[in-house]
């Protein structure tokens, strides 16, 4: 399956020789924007059983090939780094203020050098040592604000808990007086600019712009704050503070303090992308299937009847059901199903060639639906992450977290986060769907979720 170092080097000669792949038919102006964005882990699957491994589509006025199956995930993995940029996401770093230092939009050693400097603080030791304090965070927040007989809006109340959480566990921080302002920016941020799904036009609605003022002037006095604690002597909110204060590149220069606004913003943001969409779409999943949330909540029963300060990352993972309901919803409702990049040196995937300059989109999530990985993949099996079964372990068909260099940053405080947090809720209110017929459709924007029409009815609040 590997792909010949010679194979790299000779493609873009013979790139206008080979056979376009096939384009996916469209619609006038949008293209394939209404279907791709309806729910884009279907699209993706329902083409590539169509048109094969490469294929091309246009959203809007711009076209992508789509690379999907496993060895186009093995070679995302592999030769990602080397073959490709991922400078299609600049104009999202623009957006946010500091393009140079978004990191998601670098490559190379520049990359591998901001990454260290923010990897510390999504470390999953960060979130184990806070249990304790995640726990409290939320169950605060259910018992100030769920009353029995209330309907509650899944998605919005876990974004306010997740944000919560992080901005505490991460940075030290509260999210509360900014919460409103984070969610929109970053909802208008990632539909204008990573793969446009929207005009930039709304960059400039009033709303938005006050809001994105008010964020940057908040996380410029968060930062001010940091750095008055170190000149008094006094320890840092936190390890990633520490970090970013302390980060030099190779002329001595220090992070700009628009950038530093930016990542410390980027610790709230994390929280309304993979975290919280991911953790409604669990919920969704529990409670539409009654005999999977009956073996969760003996899970959670067991944790809860041990002190928190014995939680950590090997105590969840005991809790089989509890632990595969994460794994099988990170499987079937991915919420970052592709990954943009452009092509800087040519390659092949199935015999099909991609030249240099191409803006690409790996579909990482397809492998997720494929019945050689995982058998009757539309059916929701906790089990498939037992040991006998490990269907997750078969290198690159599983990728919640994207694959490569780029993988998500903070995946194992992410994947504890989603545990414990789901643990939480369950131990603190005993509820059900609102409607008990309910049947969620993926939301695209900002990432899927199950929208904002699923709604749990609170039926009581235990211990309280």
């Amino acid at each position: 399956m590997r792909v010949p170092l010679a194979r790299l080097v000779d493609l873009r000669a013979h790139s206008a020789m080979r056979t376009l792949p096939p384009q996916v038919p469209g619609w006038p102006v949008v293209g394939n924007l209404p279907d791709f964005a309806r729910d884009v882990l279907a699209f993706c699957v329902r083409n590539y059983h169509r048109y094969g491994p490469v294929y091309r589509i246009r959203l809007l006025n711009r076209e992508y090939w789509v690379l999907a199956g496993l060895e186009a995930n093995v070679f995302l993995a592999r030769d990602g780094d080397r073959c490709l940029s991922s400078r299609s996401l600049r104009p999202m770093g623009a957006e946010l203020g500091a393009p140079d230092y978004f990191l998601l939009a670098q490559d190379g050693a520049w990359h591998r050098r901001l990454r260290r400097a923010h990897a510390p603080g999504y470390k999953r030791e960060v979130y184990e040592r806070s249990i304790p304090r995640m726990v409290a965070i939320a169950q605060a927040h259910i018992r100030e604000r769920w009353r029995p007989g209330m309907s509650v809006p899944v998605v919005d109340e876990v974004q306010r808990m997740a944000c919560e959480q992080v901005g505490q566990a991460v940075l030290g921080h509260s999210a509360q007086e900014i919460f409103e302002d984070v969610r929109l920016v970053f909802a208008t941020a990632i539909r204008t600019s990573s793969i446009p799904l929207v005009p930039s036009l709304f960059t400039k609605w009033p709303p938005y712009v006050r809001a994105k003022q008010r964020l940057w002037a908040y996380m410029q006095r968060l930062v001010e704050a940091e750095r008055e604690r170190l000149a008094r002597g006094a320890p840092p909110s936190s390890t990633f503070a520490a970090e970013l204060l302390a980060f030099r590149d190779d002329n001595g220069r220090p992070i700009p303090d628009l950038a530093l606004a930016k990542s410390f913003a980027g610790v709230f943001f994390s929280s309304l992308d993979t975290l919280a969409s991911t953790l409604s779409f669990m919920l969704y999943a529990a409670f539409k299937h009654p005999h999977v949330l009956q073996r969760v909540q003996e899970d959670v029963d067991l944790l809860f009847s041990r002190p928190l300060e014995t939680i950590d990352r090997f105590v969840l993972k005991e809790c089989q059901a509890l632990y595969g309901l994460a794994l099988e919803t990170m499987r079937m409702y991915p919420v970052v199903p592709v990954t943009p990049r452009i092509v800087l040196e040519p390659f092949e995937i199935e015999g099909v060639t991609i030249p240099a300059g191409v803006e690409v989109m790996f579909a990482t999530g397809v492998t997720h639906m494929l019945p050689e990985f995982f058998p009757n993949p539309e059916v929701f099996d906790i089990d498939r992450y037992t040991p006998e079964r490990a269907e997750h372990r078969q290198s690159g068909a599983f990728t919640p977290f994207s694959l490569g260099t780029h993988t998500c940053l903070g995946a194992g405080f992410a994947e504890l986060q989603l545990m414990m947090l789901f643990a939480t809720i369950l131990h603190t209110a005993e509820l059900a769907l609102d409607p008990p017929d309910f049947t969620a459709s993926v939301k695209p924007l900002p990432l899927p979720n199950p929208g904002r029409d699923f709604r749990l009815r609170v039926l009581r609040l235990r211990g309280v």
